[in-house]
């Protein structure tokens, strides 16, 4: 966290004020390691690329882009 640019509470109030974040909620901050936009060549996301965030605490969340 400190590599933010905001802190995590500026972050969840910002937040707050355009959704109604509940108990339970996951936000991601930051970049993962292999981000497309610094690799050469570019690297983006396509459709039907999977997305896996994982936590020893919380699990792994898989997300198919659309």
């Amino acid at each position: 966290t400190a590599e933010l640019i905001f802190g995590v509470v500026e972050l969840l109030a910002h937040l707050s004020t355009l959704m109604t974040l509940v108990p339970g909620d996951i936000v991601s901050t930051g970049t993962p390691a292999g981000v497309g936009g610094a690799r050469e060549p570019r690297v983006w996301l396509r459709p039907g690329d999977e997305l896996v965030t994982s936590s020893p605490e919380l699990g792994e969340l898989r997300t198919t882009i659309a």
